[in-house]
């Protein structure tokens, strides 16, 4: 009988899982025995439905097809659910999976597992060959982020998924490289340093440009708002990490009239790869995918496009950070020729710390990412819920309006003290990141037997 690759295969991949449940078996095992020492009970497991739970990636990946469907209606409740990058493993019923197509949220998600299988707390869920535990326990949080810290890392998934597209960073590093990258940022984001409001403000104003015409009753149509969302968060931040905004919204804006000319080519060119991108990116994150995974066609193209423009600013970067240690060997280079305090930009103040071109492009992109998608998925949310709750809209706009007045009657500058000075306005954030957290899951890796 001659030799089959096929068969070869088949073997291989038999032969993984039978030691990958052997090994995971004899873990466990070896974990119980040693959690009786210190008096732990067993974690209350999940049933699977299918082998390997593969019933719950089924779940995941068709739910987040159906909130991946945007659409923000101003005062309307058939506002459509914005596409947010919240992930976590559920649990449902096989036949309920191939029938619904109602979005269902990981928090309701996770409430229905639990009282379909009558437990009292976050179980163990098994992930394919993984298990994880899931808990909202604030004393276990307490240990895992804080007092018993050391005993756990990220883990490899994370840096697998965001490698491609980000490099190495303050969200994939671990321990000393850790705090080499915190102790960079943090000095960065102090309040006179993110409290520019003449920047954010002239996105704003191309935003409201961008944005579908009122109809007779003054209300914005229907229409798909994160696109927006998304081009304005992106411009406001490359322009504070850069000192240049890539102008994304504006570029799709002029397309429109009069077609593209080559620099909104690349800027509309930017912002799309920076979106297929993470879309890769999430889908790591979701099912842990290790790093030989197959890469979707584009993926490699996209995250080109993201590194090779950001290349470009901190090439930049360095270049003026030359120039101005040879006009002023004895002066400070963030000072202007003048005495006078330059607008800060993340990039230069980096370029003080480190001229590792790579360091510098991996760090601009880290926080270019959180910048992005929290601060546009926030205002998605706000959006939404607040067209859901007319009446809590038409207070806060009143109060708004009491206290800064209108465009063609302004009463107060807005100023980052004055905006947070609102205290309606606060309360309004805090609440929607209540109700919809932006990063609702956190995962860590345990690195050495722990309780």
């Amino acid at each position: 009988m001659g030799f089959s690759y096929l068969r070869a295969i088949v073997l291989f991949f038999v032969s993984w899982i039978v030691y990958a449940n052997v090994h995971n078996w004899w873990k466990f095992r070896q974990l119980r025995k040693w959690g009786k020492q210190y008096g732990c009970a067993e974690v209350p497991a999940v049933p699977n439905e299918w082998p390997w739970g593969v019933e719950r990636l089924y779940t995941l990946f068709t739910q987040m097809k159906c909130m991946s469907i945007s659409m923000l209606n101003f005062g309307s409740d058939l506002a459509r659910l914005p596409k947010l990058p919240i992930t976590i493993s559920i649990v449902h019923s096989w036949s309920q999976m191939l029938t619904s197509t109602r979005p269902r949220f990981p928090r309701r998600l996770r409430r229905e597992a639990m009282q379909r299988h009558g437990l009292s707390h976050i179980p163990n869920v098994q992930h394919l060959l993984h298990h994880v535990v899931f808990t909202d326990e604030p004393e276990n949080i307490q240990a895992v982020l804080a007092t018993k810290f050391h005993d756990y890392e990220l883990g490899p998934a994370r840096n697998d998924a965001f490698h491609s597209l980000l490099g190495n960073g303050i969200f994939t590093a671990e321990r000393e490289q850790w705090a080499h990258f915190r102790h960079q940022l943090k000095p960065q984001f102090t309040r006179d340093q993110v409290s520019d409001l003449e920047s954010a403000e002239r996105h704003i104003n191309v935003l409201f440009k961008a944005m579908p015409e009122t109809n007779t009753a003054g209300w914005v149509e229907s229409a798909d708002w994160m696109p927006l969302l998304y081009r304005f968060t992106l411009d406001a931040s490359t322009e504070f990490l850069f000192g240049q905004s890539v102008n994304s919204q504006s570029s799709a804006l002029h397309a429109q009239d009069s077609g593209y000319s080559a620099e909104e080519q690349a800027n509309i060119a930017f912002a799309d790869a920076m979106s297929k991108a993470q879309e890769h990116v999430v889908s790591c994150l979701r099912i842990a995918r290790p790093k030989w995974w197959p890469v979707p066609k584009g993926h490699s193209e996209a995250c080109d496009i993201v590194k090779g423009l950001a290349d470009q600013f901190v090439r930049s970067a360095l270049q003026k950070n030359e120039n101005e240690k040879k006009k002023k060997p004895q002066g400070k280079v963030g000072e202007s020729e003048d005495g006078e305090k330059k607008k800060f930009v993340l990039l230069d103040a980096l370029v003080a710390e480190t001229r590792d071109p790579i360091e510098l492009r991996d760090q601009a992109l880290h926080v270019l990412l959180a910048g992005r998608d929290t601060t546009s998925a926030l205002l998605g949310w706000s959006i939404l819920l607040l067209s859901r709750h007319p009446e809590i809209y038409a207070s806060l706009r009143s109060i708004v309006i009491s206290v800064f007045g209108t465009s063609s009657n302004p009463l107060v500058e807005p100023s980052f003290a004055s905006l947070k000075a609102c205290k309606e306005l606060t309360h309004l954030l805090y609440e929607v990141l209540r109700l919809c957290p932006l990063v609702p899951i956190n995962g860590r890796l345990a690195i050495r037997d722990t309780v």
